[in-house]
């Protein structure tokens, strides 16, 4: 539940009223208010370590990581034995994505403190391919805290990647299974049971994870599992039922946080992105416009406002707008140049509507000012006319490397190694994400005999559309070639920035392995 509201302190109200006051304000969400109260705490009793520490969490909430950083290092500098300065500096670099630059981090701090962050670095090492090590670091904290339920749950689920990786075993994944079900047995809340939804689905076992997500949504009690709830319903459950248990959600958010409460900033955050997945436009436009002044200045606020801004105009002005579509074929460089587009200031979505959690929409094309994935790369020509004043960047790569990059991302996301195995998941009705998701992935790979085939046809369809076109429409992009900011800055008519081109989702294999000392160091 959220933290109750609490006024003001009086001047001469004690340092921990004040402390009480400003974590209040975070308990309940709103980061922008906990940033000013914890900036009022400091400036009215001076510096504190521990103060600074929250300030920092409450920039990094609101998605001003640099300002976050220096936080973070000043106090790592000042007070080089505080574990919360690491462990700042380790959050930013994973909001970031900065999966290495976390892994430092992590193993320079556990050199003088090798017991500490073994559960971050455990997260952080899954993150970057080392699915082994991550392993065993979880093994070792389960022996440490038998009790500790997470703990047992990310070893289960850091053994399930390793397998994964390296594909089932005979009577591997069957092994898995049962011990997800022992889990489920002694699962007497709505947390654990949604963590085992995950487990399913990491094993292949979509059926079940449908099924205890249906049951989790009924039992949900607090706003992470609300949110959980709404993330994975995309994902598992068919259209026409989507739509029910999103209702259920925005039922329970206003019975216990909306209706009657004092304001609960995460909240209201979740209930418009409800209201905009269950497609009720007029409703959310309405309750942004009034509450827009009191949200905190989140990266979800960023992506609200455009929205907002959006639903308000006239449809052609939308219509008319100098749109940006990606229309590279996944494991190109895709999910970087969205981030690219994001730092330039650009609202932009890649594969889903990250507000709503669904695959990019025709209404989700009209919402963003950017877009990119199969959902773009599918139907670029139609979209050519329906926005005549968009531009289009063709993220590109050499078809070897490309193969071997894509059939590891499906051979890991959904044990598809090959174009037969990828075809056999889409061809049932119990694929990820769908029918909607099944007409992408007919569309760009499984109409064409072989991957390498569909290479080449997407290649020839695109040189095809915009051989006649003006000059000027299409940006081809070759980020594994050493292009970045001057190609796309130049495109776009925009100031290159100054920070590095982002690498999200880099191929894990590209990255040296681990020694068993750097795990320990």
């Amino acid at each position: 539940m959220e933290s109750k509201e609490l006024d003001r302190p009086g001047e001469h109200a004690p340092r921990a009223e004040w402390a009480d006051w400003a974590r209040a304000a975070a308990e309940a969400g709103d980061w922008q208010a906990a940033l000013e109260r914890w900036d009022a705490s400091i400036a009215k009793f001076g510096a504190h370590g521990a103060w600074e520490a929250k300030r920092g969490i409450a920039l990094l909430e609101l998605g001003r990581l640099d300002e976050a950083k220096r936080v973070f290092r000043t106090l790592e500098q000042e007070e080089p034995d505080d574990p919360a300065a690491f462990a700042g500096l380790v959050r930013v670099a994973m909001r970031r994505q900065d999966w290495e630059g976390a892994l430092a981090h992590l193993t320079e701090y556990r050199k003088s403190h090798p017991d500490a962050g073994t559960g971050m670095l455990a997260s952080v090492l899954t993150r970057l391919g080392h699915a082994n090590e991550a392993k065993e670091l979880w093994s070792r904290l389960v022996s440490q805290h038998p009790d500790n339920e997470h703990f047992r749950l990310m070893g289960l689920r850091a053994s399930i990647e390793v397998a994964r990786r390296t594909g089932f075993a005979a009577g591997e994944r069957e092994h898995f299974l049962e011990q997800i079900e022992c889990v489920v047995s002694s699962a007497d809340d709505a947390a654990n049971i949604i963590q085992t939804v995950g487990l399913f689905e990491m094993a292949g076992e979509r059926s079940r994870a449908r099924e205890l997500l249906l049951r989790a949504v009924e039992i949900v009690h607090s706003l992470d599992h609300i949110d959980n709830c709404f993330k994975a319903i995309p994902r598992l459950i068919e259209l026409g039922v989507q739509d029910q248990l999103l209702d259920r959600l925005l039922a329970r958010i206003r019975s216990e946080w909306i209706d009657g409460k004092p304001l609960a900033p995460r909240a209201l955050n979740i209930e418009l992105r409800l209201l905009l997945a269950l497609s009720r436009f007029g409703e959310f436009k309405k309750k942004f416009d009034a509450a827009a002044a009191t949200l905190s200045e989140t990266p979800d606020l960023k992506l609200l406002k455009p929205v907002s801004a959006r639903l308000g105009k006239p449809r052609h002005e939308i219509f008319e707008e100098p749109k940006i579509f990606v229309i590279g074929l996944t494991k190109t460089g895709t999910t970087s140049l969205t981030e690219a587009l994001s730092m330039l200031g650009i609202d932009s979505a890649h594969w889903s509507n990250p507000l709503t959690n669904k695959p990019i929409s025709d209404m989700d094309i009209y919402l963003f000012g950017a877009a990119g994935d199969t959902c773009i790369s599918s139907r670029f020509e139609q979209l050519y006319y329906l926005y005549p004043n968009a531009k289009f960047i063709w993220t590109r790569r050499k078809s070897g490397s490309w193969l071997k990059s894509f059939q590891a991302h499906y051979a890991r996301q959904h044990l598809a190694a090959d174009i037969g195995q990828l075809r056999a998941l889409y061809d049932g009705i119990d694929s990820p994400f769908g029918f909607p998701s099944a007409i992408i992935q007919f569309n760009i790979y499984l109409n064409s005999p072989s991957l390498g085939e569909a290479f080449r046809a997407h290649e020839k369809r695109i040189r095809h559309f915009f051989s006649r076109k003006p000059p000027g429409k299409l940006l081809e992009l070759d980020l594994f070639s050493g292009q970045g900011w001057p190609e796309l800055c130049g495109f776009l008519d925009r100031p290159i920035p100054d920070r590095a081109f982002p690498w999200v989702n880099r191929d894990p294999r590209s990255i040296a392995p681990l020694t068993a000392d750097s795990c320990t160091a």
